[in-house]
């Protein structure tokens, strides 16, 4: 019998990677560090998506621009199949007067047991959203965007205790957020049905 010598493997040479490909590599490096919590910064773990879903109201924001004017802000977490979450934002522009709604899908960012979310609002386009800290009830919590300029303190109702509100903000300077910088969100209307929603 003869020698045996296995096929010598072909590699194809390796394509030069031009201007478009590189801004698309550039872009998924932005979408995917837009995922990630911010430096230092560790989502809940232990994190139950289940007691998480429903409305939740904003009682403190750091402003980001997208929601300048607004008050009277909820977020609603809904399940939808194949392991997504439907997210309403809503809100009332003092500006013009007029409600706003923008509705976007979440997945989980990692494991289903971090508080860790990859947000879409505008396809392809995504942001992280991450859970910081829940109380046990899942009626108090504290989540942050992408870096430290996204910072919600949420809650089940549109008025807490001063002292939930302390604790919280304690998390939030220990994770190394401007509490100062945190603005109170006015709550003193209810939300109309969604077909009267402005655009």
């Amino acid at each position: 019998m003869g020698d045996f010598h296995p096929p010598v493997p072909h590699f194809a040479p390796r394509p030069r990677r031009g201007i478009l490909g590189r801004i698309g590599a550039s872009a998924a490096e932005h979408v995917l560090g837009a995922t990630r919590p911010p430096a230092g910064v560790r989502p809940v773990h232990g994190f139950d998506a289940t007691c998480f879903l429903g409305r939740w109201y904003e009682i403190f924001r750091l402003d980001d621009g997208f929601e300048t004017h607004l008050s009277n802000v909820s977020m609603e977490f809904l399940l939808l199949d194949g392991g997504r979450f439907r997210v309403v934002n809503r809100g009332f522009d003092r500006e013009s007067l007029r409600w706003r709604k923008i509705e976007g899908v979440a997945v989980f960012a990692r494991e289903p047991w971090i508080g860790s979310f990859s947000l879409s609002f505008f396809w392809p386009w995504r942001r992280g959203f991450h859970v910081m800290d829940v109380d046990p009830s899942y009626r108090r919590a504290l989540a942050c965007g992408p870096d430290r300029d996204h910072l919600w303190l949420l809650a089940r109702e549109p008025y807490v205790h001063e002292a939930d509100i302390s604790a919280l903000m304690e998390v939030a300077l220990d994770n190394g957020f401007e509490a100062d910088d945190l603005i109170r969100v006015v709550h003193d209307r209810d939300p109309p049905c969604d077909g009267f929603f402005g655009d």
